[in-house]
């Protein structure tokens, strides 16, 4: 049956999105400490490749009565790919030079604050709903710069404080470069665009990319059994989750899917834990922060918009 015929509630939407979320962060937080900076190269080169080879046939095969993409969403497809090499390539880079949930907890924490600027400057619309939504917002960025401060304390001599700085700002830019990913995922959505047909295009810079920085940092090839290992791994973080993450997206009010997504930290950081990796008790508190802050935004905003569209041909 296709998916035009379904009809998703809002809180079925927001659990697509939180179900994305929780497979990611377990692969996330394995991969924490893990995977150097030329493998996360590596990794992203693969498993983006695999994302778009697979929904691509996926769109070629499924049985669809609709037209050629309008130039509109073809546009908004080169900008989605843009702002998805940057989020990710910035994200797994990121994660090679300090933990993943501290990577995480930034990118989650200043994802809605870069959205309501962003929607308010480009479009002129606005995505917030009364002065307490604005504070919760206000407490996850708080919380993320703490988290930052508290990971820079953390990091051991001026070499391991380079890469830690150098790691804080890949995953600033991800945090911007996340909402700019969400509002147009919306953007599409409401165009009536399918998910299937956005996830086959919208990876091709981030693969290539990925690809030639890995050619041009001059690391050798790693052997068969890690190529395995990121391979495995690109397909549990990277070419389903993501495909049901852009179904939720679409269906979404950005700024309350961008609050889901900032449940990512806390489910990180259980990870890490859970894989042998010491907690630091501090950075939990502060990452517990920015995780109940946007629980109580969602549920702030739970009331708004109780029907969303059925997403179109799948």
């Amino acid at each position: 049956m296709p998916i035009s015929a379904w009809r998703f509630s809002h809180n079925r939407v927001l659990l697509l999105i939180l179900a994305a979320v929780a497979v990611q962060a377990v692969v996330q937080g394995i991969m924490s400490g893990r995977v150097s900076a030329s493998e996360s190269m590596i990794f992203s080169a693969m498993a983006f490749a695999t994302a778009a080879a697979v929904f691509g046939v996926i769109d070629k095969l499924r049985p669809s009565d609709a037209g050629p993409a309008p130039r509109g969403a073809r546009v908004s497809m080169i900008w989605m790919n843009v702002a998805t090499a940057t989020t990710f390539l910035s994200f797994y880079v990121s994660i090679s030079l300090v933990p993943a949930s501290t990577t995480s907890s930034i990118e989650s924490a200043l994802g809605p604050v870069a959205l309501m600027v962003i929607a308010r400057v480009v479009a002129g619309r606005r995505n917030w709903h009364g002065r307490i939504e604005l504070i919760l917002v206000a407490v996850m960025v708080g919380f993320g710069l703490l988290l930052a401060y508290r990971t820079w304390q953390l990091s051991a001599s001026s070499t391991g404080s380079v890469r830690t700085i150098a790691g804080l700002l890949l995953a600033a830019v991800a945090g911007n470069g996340m909402a700019v990913v969400v509002l147009l995922s919306k953007a599409l959505g409401d165009s009536g665009i399918s998910p299937v047909w956005v996830t086959a295009h919208r990876f091709h810079l981030t693969y290539v990319l990925a690809a030639v920085a890995w050619l041009f940092g001059g690391t050798p090839m790693p052997d068969a059994g890690e190529l395995t290992t990121l391979f495995v791994f690109g397909g549990l973080a990277v070419v389903v989750p993501l495909f049901v993450l852009q179904v939720g997206v679409q269906r979404a009010e950005p700024l309350r899917a961008i609050a889901i997504i900032a449940l990512l930290p806390g489910l990180t950081w259980l990870t890490q834990v859970a894989a042998g990796q010491p907690p630091d008790l501090v950075s939990l508190g502060l990452i517990v922060g920015v995780v109940l802050a946007s629980v109580a935004f969602t549920a702030q905003s739970a009331s708004r918009s109780v029907v969303v569209p059925g997403v179109r041909d799948l």
